[in-house]
């Protein structure tokens, strides 16, 4: 078993849906991943682009992208999302937030770390997830 397996089950996802079968939170994409976005409905918000709606990859009440390299990073490390500095939070949104264990936080620091991406992106991403509070 590869180390990557080891964290992933730091937060064994309940498969509730609920992230989902809404918009909300927003799905964004990270700049490494302009190459997904011809498949999904997209729209821009200070340069960050978002999944405004239920993801066409949500079928018959699950996602199809599981395993799959076009899956969006934001759903990868979900429940954990990026603060506006940069540092992960755990989402409200998710029912079983409190699964979630300190080791696969860490990891999704790592990955988010390695987007090398500024304050900007954070800020418009969470100016984007806050569209959700409206």
């Amino acid at each position: 078993m590869n180390r990557r397996n080891l964290f992933i089950r730091e937060f064994e996802c309940q498969r509730c849906n609920l992230c989902e079968r809404t918009p909300e939170p927003y799905v964004c994409f990270f700049p490494s991943e302009k190459w997904k976005l011809r498949f999904f409905p997209v729209k821009k918000i200070d340069g960050v682009y978002y999944l405004y709606t239920v993801c066409p990859f949500f079928r018959e009440e699950r996602c199809t992208l599981y395993g799959s390299p076009l899956r969006p990073l934001d759903c990868f490390l979900f429940p954990c999302m990026p603060n506006a500095d940069g540092e992960i939070e755990i989402s409200h949104f998710c029912p079983n937030r409190n699964l979630v264990k300190p080791d696969f936080v860490t990891y999704c620091k790592s990955i988010i770390k390695a987007q090398k991406v500024d304050k900007k992106f954070f800020r418009a991403y969470n100016k984007i997830q806050s569209l959700s509070s409206m």
